[in-house]
């Protein structure tokens, strides 16, 4: 079960060594906009005050189970749910995965450049922007 020993183990290692430094350490997690699952039918961006969390399969289960770890430990925190982001080296493994959502769900992208601008900007603002989660994208 590698979702759950990298998303939900390995946050918890990363919570537990800033909750010894005296919990005020910075953290921008990286989620996925995986924990709102199947959205055909949404007309507008996702927005975590808009849209319930319902993942399908242990990747967005276990990045949600992350995000609800770091929430109730008391850390200074940043979430970023990540819709997907578009690389240019594709191998025959990512058609696979490509075919195995379904045709009616809508899929965001974002650019690696604009994913690295946020993420940037996310620290740079953390003062502002900790205790709340976002969502990373281009649009629909």
């Amino acid at each position: 079960n590698w979702p759950g020993k990298v998303n939900v183990s390995g946050t918890g290692i990363i919570v537990d060594c800033i909750k010894e430094k005296g919990g005020h350490i910075p953290l921008v997690f990286t989620s996925s906009v995986a924990v709102f699952g199947l959205t055909p039918d949404a007309t507008e961006p996702l927005s975590p005050d808009k849209n319930d969390p319902n993942p399908r399969g242990a990747y967005g289960e276990t990045k949600l189970e992350a995000e609800k770890l770091i929430k109730e430990s008391g850390i200074d925190f940043l979430i970023l749910r990540l819709t997907a982001v578009m690389y240019f080296d594709y191998e025959v493994s990512d058609l696979r995965r490509m075919f195995s959502i379904p045709l009616n769900n809508r899929v965001e992208f974002c650019h690696p450049d604009d994913l690295a601008l946020a993420i940037l900007n996310a620290v740079k603002n953390f003062s502002t922007l900790k205790g709340n989660t976002l969502v990373i994208s281009g649009g629909p």
